[in-house]
């Protein structure tokens, strides 16, 4: 059984970019500030209270993404993305969201909401992963989970790792995600994965790299 990062993927029209513009937010900023786990979570029905989150996008798009891409540490899910991952007993809170056209300023009847995953776990295996920690940054590559994920009998379907801070996604809630054609996510086997600032540089290492591999979080 595998896991694969779970991602918005930023979808074309042409040449255009099928992107969702954060206009106006609530008062949610601890939802921005994703580092801070120890904050907990809101109750749904309190959320609730609060004015939505407005987005722009453009109404011309013959369907829009489940998985919104907007660039502003949100994940803007479909109504029917959510209730794949509610049917996979993952715990999340959602908000309300308006969408509004970019051409027209009218609101859209689009049912997104903003979500936010409450499943995190400690899963990495630092051991048998090569992480390496630059005064640049940290970078990751062929990333392997804890054994007690790979091997349990009733897997964790879907969490946000909490040194990595990816979401991470069990393959079956993956192929029920495909099976009902969800749009605008993009899925990468855990092990294929590379920081986006992973270079050749690093592929050997010398006395003028800084190399950590196998180190807890609290180490680094």
């Amino acid at each position: 059984m595998s896991y694969y990062i779970f991602e918005s993927a930023l979808v074309y029209v042409g040449e255009e970019a099928i992107l969702a513009k954060l206009k106006e937010k609530p008062d949610f900023d601890y939802l921005l500030s994703w580092r801070n786990s120890e904050k907990g979570a809101l109750q749904p029905t309190w959320s609730q209270e609060k004015s939505p989150f407005v987005f722009q996008v453009n109404e011309e798009v013959e369907r829009h993404p489940d998985n919104y891409t907007n660039w502003a540490s949100l994940d803007l899910y479909s109504e029917r993305l959510i209730e794949l991952i509610a049917d996979a007993k993952v715990r999340f809170e959602m908000f309300g969201t308006v969408l509004l056209s970019r051409q027209s300023g009218e609101e859209l009847p689009l049912d997104h909401k903003v979500f936010r995953l409450l499943e995190e776990c400690d899963a990495l295996d630092y051991n048998r992963s090569d992480i390496r920690r630059t005064e640049k940054g940290t970078y990751f590559r062929h990333l392997k989970l804890k054994e007690e994920f790979v091997d349990a009998e009733k897997p964790t379907p879907m969490f946000r790792e909490r040194y990595f801070r990816k979401i991470l996604v069990h393959e079956t809630l993956k192929t029920a995600m495909e099976r009902s054609r969800i749009s605008g996510c993009q899925f990468t086997p855990l092990y294929e994965y590379k920081s986006a600032n992973w270079s050749g540089r690093f592929d050997e290492q010398g006395k003028d790299k800084l190399f950590f591999r196998g180190l807890p979080p609290k180490e680094l």
